[in-house]
């Protein structure tokens, strides 16, 4: 699926909007334009994306039309994106909660609470992710707006209603089965350690890698679950990369480094919370316990716990549980990717429902920001299979564009890796040894550059040219 990311923009929107379920085939088509164009120009503004005023008021209207359901603008993807799961033995379901901040627009109606005293909307995805070839894209996503807190309202009275951490285990039972011969693993960050996400998990058959972040008893009840960890077998050390970390309204930042960290496994049984409204049983899951050693000066140690249904019996298996959970960090970029990549944020719309179908909209085209990206970085036996797909799908005349642009003599040898790092380097990647692979923003400057070329030499060619 990574390589029909890599498609001109129309047929990409075709094939990941077409079959929508909007009931009009009028609407169809134009969701299909709209992402079309948005997809060639991902970063601009709508009067920016829709050259002709036709067009524009058109995307407009789809926008504010009450007949368009977000999810059912998604539909086609995610559809999409489960039958990629197909023929993995494992494919991760990244769960996260971000906040769409549109606090500088006063007259949008409806949006809830967010961060410090701000006003927009809470998206909840679930992202597929197989462990090996990275995202494969959208499996479910919905959005909801904070309701005002309630003055003087009990514990008792807030476990009645619906509350925002519902939004997990609720997310897990949307999802669909998975294809024959695929196993689920839910992932999640420490906003996903609830008792109800491992009782979801347990109830649609998934796995499950869940990050800690409460407190609780485990066992007999006397004693605390991080005290409990602490003491269990330590299975080895091993180094891990951390990555930058900018600060936020929640989090401290922090620099990128290599840290050493040991590594503790064993078996524990959660006791549930004690609530009157829905009794739970104790369930036995395996924890997987990674501390920095010597943290720098001024930083806080790294330390994660992991709450697993996998069997870890040995160190490699809590590797594989660890690579498992640092994947969620692929959400993380999506995010990135929808709000400076796709400009979600800064959408001047009245109306929350007009935000959200964009944001619907915006959710598919982040996920093709970071495919493309990622063909940049395969190697091996990927990288091959990549090249392959290349040549099938994309057209010969982008291809011969791009090895010109390479000063590549055979286009039939250019391999996907080159293809999307020439693409970059027309956005401004320097290409140099300390520089790493392109990122999807230097990769999408360039593609539109090279998409007006090719559109140059296909006018050329349809007038008797030569190119």
């Amino acid at each position: 699926m990574a390589l029909d990311a890599a498609v001109p923009e129309t047929a990409w929107a075709e094939r990941h909007f077409g079959g929508s379920g909007l009931g009009d085939e009028r609407l169809r088509r134009r969701l299909v334009m709209m992402a079309g164009a948005m997809a060639a120009r991902p970063s601009e503004s709508l009067p920016k994306q829709f050259e002709q005023w036709t067009d524009l008021t058109g995307a407009y209207r789809l926008l504010n039309n009450p007949r368009v359901d977000p999810d059912a603008m998604q539909r086609t993807h995610r559809d999409l994106t489960l039958r990629s799961c197909a023929g993995r033995d494992v494919v991760l379901c990244v769960q996260d909660t971000t906040e769409l901040d549109y606090s500088g627009r006063r007259g949008v109606k409806g949006l809830g609470r967010v961060g410090a005293g701000g006003r927009g909307i809470l998206q909840h995805a679930t992202l597929a992710v197989c462990p090996r070839d990275g995202l494969l894209g959208v499996l479910h996503c919905r959005w909801h707006c904070r309701a005002e807190r309630i003055e003087g309202e009990t514990k008792y009275g807030r476990l009645k209603r619906w509350r925002e951490s519902l939004l997990w285990p609720e997310s897990v039972a949307a999802l669909p089965a998975a294809p024959e011969g695929t196993r689920f693993v839910t992932v999640t960050d420490r906003g996903g350690d609830a008792f109800a996400t491992l009782e979801a998990c347990i109830a649609a058959g998934h796995g499950f890698v869940i990050r800690a972040g409460r407190r609780r008893n485990v066992d007999d009840g006397e004693q605390d679950l991080w005290e409990a960890v602490r003491g269990q077998k330590v299975l080895g050390t091993r180094e891990l990369e951390v990555v930058e970390r900018s600060a936020t309204f929640l989090n401290k930042g922090r620099k990128g480094r290599s840290a050493t960290v040991e590594v503790r496994s064993g078996r524990l049984t959660l006791k549930p919370p004690r609530q009157r409204t829905s009794p739970m049983s104790p369930r036995t899951v395996t924890t997987v316990y990674v501390r920095e050693l010597d943290p720098p000066e001024g930083e806080e140690p790294i330390e994660w716990l992991l709450l697993t249904s996998e069997a870890v019996k040995g160190m490699e298996d809590a590797e594989r549980v660890i690579g498992w959970y640092r994947k969620r960090w692929v959400i993380e970029e999506w995010h990135r990717a929808q709000k400076e990549g796709c400009g979600v944020e800064r959408a001047q719309f009245d109306d929350v429902l007009d935000l959200t179908r964009l944001a619907s909209l915006t959710g598919v085209l982040a996920v093709r920001l970071l495919q493309v990206r990622d063909l940049a970085r395969k190697e091996g036996e990927d990288a091959a299979r990549a090249d392959v797909l290349l040549h099938e799908r994309m057209p010969r005349v982008w291809i011969e564009v791009v090895a010109r642009l390479a000063k590549a003599t055979d286009a039939s040898s250019m391999t996907a890796q080159t293809f999307v790092r020439t693409i970059a380097r027309r956005g401004g990647w320097l290409a140099r040894k300390h520089d790493g692979p392109p990122g999807w923003k230097t990769i999408w400057k360039g593609w539109y550059d090279i998409a007006m070329l090719v559109e140059g030499v296909l006018l050329a060619r349809s007038i008797g040219g030569s190119v």
